[in-house]
């Protein structure tokens, strides 16, 4: 569920700018003319007019005398070699382009950067004071573009000139830092850097009071003249908003919801709009989904233009209203959700394009959108966002193109690819529960030739159809388990490798978990992997792996698949399961029928004991955490993936089905007929109810022909199929001879789970 928070709006509003006739004296670079007492008062104010926020007061202090939009330029013009009022100049056009010729300023802190010669790419930690405003400028503008990892770096490299910085420009630095942390989802971070922006801003309130009494004392009692409370107070309040959101992020749900409850008579009507955002973000994860539910549809006041905050407020509306249907079940709501928040999307985009066009349907270039515009459009999450709500609500074709468009953009993400492999294979295989529908069940008998006594029966081959409605081609990708296999390799490939096992360690689940607690693998435009999570990805990954390559008949490729997933710590209960099965079933059929190795048969029947099978939940198991809060009350969310099987007893029966195939393949048709029959007709009631599958039906039928028992058979047959055998069976016949012999049907019975819940 996106969140919100006012301190993302409030975040670098204008650009830094450097004091060009001061910076030059400590400037590496070589010595400059002093500059006259004009063109530091002419500089001084063009400063105090920049820090403001008001470009028509810049360009006026900057052409005082003569007023003419050259003088900034001659006073460039004037001190060549000083880079610091080059940079100003740099600023002062900016800001008179309101923010728009992006490009063109980049490059010119580039070329200022160079002059000075500044390493950029280096800049690990920043030793010079007096580059802090370039770098900042740099930081503000790879923050506004969502190149958040290099203004991560940028930001953390000043974070040791804290003593030499001014206040207040300290002050915007930490508060971009905590926003940017906030963005890379990294709430340990931000709430450790919260304790230094809250000193700060303490320090700043305390001198601004101590100045306000002076004033007081000296200007007739006029206290708040000039000294920018109302700047602290927002400071203030954008701290809480941020501890608020990293609070939530950390699913610290207790300590937020004091901190809600303390903030709910906040004065600011933005403030009390965001703090809503906040709440009902609670409520969804404590998981009081109707709750969130009202509080989203009570959001005070109305939304707020997103030239002003940065954000567009009726999209993340609608995308969260999404969310939550998403949790409760209602995929098709929440698909209606995400197409409004696409166009909301579409509009506040489509308005920077109507004021630039002027009406002529010009196009709009690249250098004509405005800073705060970057960060506007979220086409792309809510394409990934509407992707996985048709992939659970069963339109696995229409979320394919949707998560292929996706993949275009993020292509590093691994979580990505194995969405676009379960599109594959939902489209192939929609539910597991689909063989028992009557016209699957019809591919058993493929019809009946002949008449009277030269009456012949054709059996199916009990091969499910593999679906390829369009021809394969690498330029242009189709839901096909081949190419579900090409994104299976992908994903595998992009998760980092496993160190190597340390020489007499025999802890290796601990040695890959102590591993995992050190990573953290980025996932745009969702969250991050980290810890045991990227391990249960992985194992994701792997099942969905074995799966496609059984289907394709690759089955050495299935079998190291398989030996890599029970390899793997931290395994649902579920993923060991069809693990398990998968391997017996790789080998079982890597075997050539003329020499069959009783080993591998032995191994499969020793995977698919019945016994081993006690839990199949889809989730691993979480330890119990004390600060468990709150207490849901309404019943669990429905899942948003229904998993066939759902239960230990209709678990145990399909690995049942499979272990009387392998009997029979090592042509133990008696263990065999006795395995089957106890999950058809198990006298205590635990056997599976009808209607059985396709293949259940098909392995009876090959089972009784090869033993001879042909009235069996044929009363199979009548029970099924009566319309394939109108003559009733004769009981009181001798059973005829066995029939010939007829390939067994696939070892397969079940398809791996679609993978973890989306990162919304």
């Amino acid at each position: 569920m996106q969140q919100t928070s006012s301190s993302s709006f409030g975040v670098g509003d204008d650009v830094a700018v450097g004091d060009g006739a001061s910076a030059s004296a400590a400037a590496p670079t070589p010595p400059v003319e002093q500059y006259t007492a004009e063109e530091r008062q002419m500089a001084q104010r063009a400063a105090e007019a920049l820090s403001a926020g008001e470009s028509g007061g810049l360009l006026a202090a900057a052409n005082q005398r003569p007023t003419k939009p050259e003088q900034v330029k001659q006073l460039c013009s004037a001190h060549p070699a000083d880079w610091a009022a080059q940079q100003n100049r740099a600023v002062a056009d900016y800001v008179r382009s309101a923010y728009f010729r992006t490009e063109e300023f980049r490059q010119t802190l580039f070329n200022v950067a160079s002059t000075a010669k500044f390493s950029i790419d280096a800049c690990d930690q920043i030793e010079e004071p007096d580059s802090a405003v370039l770098f900042y400028n740099l930081a503000l503008l790879n923050f506004y573009q969502r190149q958040h990892l290099e203004a991560r770096r940028i930001l953390k490299a000043m974070l040791p000139l804290s003593e030499l910085l001014e206040p207040a420009f300290y002050r915007a630095l930490v508060m971009l830092l905590l926003d940017t942390f906030l963005k890379l989802q990294c709430p340990e971070d931000a709430i450790q850097l919260l304790a230094d922006g809250e000193k700060v801003v303490s320090q700043a309130d305390e001198t601004d009071s101590a100045l306000s009494a002076s004033a007081v004392e000296s200007d007739g009692g006029d206290p708040g003249r000039g000294r920018g409370a109302g700047g602290l107070e927002r400071a203030k309040s954008d701290l809480c908003l941020i501890r608020i959101a990293a609070l939530l992020m950390r699913r610290d749900l207790g300590s937020a919801k004091q901190l809600i409850k303390a903030n709910r008579q906040h004065p600011s009507a933005d403030f009390t709009r965001t703090l809503q955002f906040h709440r009902a973000h609670l409520a969804y994860l404590a998981g009081n989904l109707r709750k969130a539910l009202r509080l989203m549809h009570d959001i005070p006041g109305t939304p707020r233009s997103p030239t002003d905050t940065g954000e567009c407020e009726a999209v993340m509306q609608w995308n969260n209203l999404a969310c939550v249907h998403f949790h409760l079940g209602k995929h098709n709501l929440g698909a209606f959700y995400l197409k409004r928040a696409i166009k909301e999307n579409e509009k506040a985009c489509s308005d920077y394009q109507a004021k630039k066009a002027n009406g002529k349907g010009s196009h709009v270039l690249h250098h004509q959108i405005p800073l705060r515009a970057y960060s506007i459009s979220r086409h792309y999450e809510l394409l990934h966002n509407l992707g996985l709500e048709l992939l659970f609500s069963g339109k696995p074709v229409q979320a394919f193109d949707y998560l292929l468009e996706v993949i275009n953009v993020y292509p590093r993400n691994p979580r990505l690819w194995l969405r676009l492999a379960e599109c594959s294979i939902k489209y192939q295989r929609l539910s597991n529960s689909a063989d028992r529908e009557f016209r699957i069940r019809q591919r058993a008998v493929k019809g009946v030739v002949g008449s009277g006594r030269h009456r012949k029966l054709l059996l199916g081959t009990g091969v499910q159809e593999i679906k390829k409605p369009w021809e394969e081609s690498a330029a242009m990708p189709t839901p096909t388990l081949e190419f579900a296999s090409l994104c299976v390799r992908n994903a595998l490939l992009l998760l980092p490798q496993e160190p190597p096992f340390p020489h007499g360690d025999t802890d290796y689940h601990g040695h890959v978990l102590r591993w995992a607690e050190t990573l953290c693998l980025p996932l745009s435009p969702a969250g991050f992997l980290r810890g045991v999570q990227l391990i249960q990805f992985r194992a994701s990954v792997l099942t969905s792996a074995a799966y496609i390559a059984l289907c394709l008949c690759d089955h050495l490729q299935a079998l190291r698949y398989c030996n890599q997933l029970l390899s793997q710590p931290a395994l649902s209960d579920c993923q060991l399961y069809l693990g398990k099965m998968y391997l017996a079933e790789a080998k079982v059929n890597l075997q050539v029928p003329e020499h069959i190795s009783k080993d591998y048969l032995n191994d499969a029947v020793q995977l698919l004991n019945p016994a081993s099978v006690t839990r199949v939940d889809v989730l691993p198991a979480q330890p119990p955490r004390p600060d468990d809060w709150p207490k849901r009350k309404e019943s669990p969310a429905p899942s948003v993936s229904q998993w066939t099987p759902d239960n230990v007893l209709e678990a145990q029966n399909i690995m049942k089905y499979n272990l009387s195939v392998v009997y029979a393949i090592k042509g133990d048709f008696d263990l065999a007929r006795q395995h089957l029959q106890d999950v058809v007709y198990n006298p205590k009631g635990q056997g599976m109810s009808p209607p059985f599958p396709a293949h259940f039906y098909f392995f009876k039928l090959y089972l009784d022909l090869m033993q001879g028992r042909r009235s069996f058979a044929q009363l199979l047959l009548k029970e099924t199929f009566g319309h394939l055998t109108p003559n009733p069976p004769n009981w009181r016949s001798k059973p005829a001879a066995a029939a010939p012999a007829v390939a067994p049907p696939d070892a397969s019975a079940v398809q791996p789970p679609q993978g973890a819940l989306p990162q919304q």
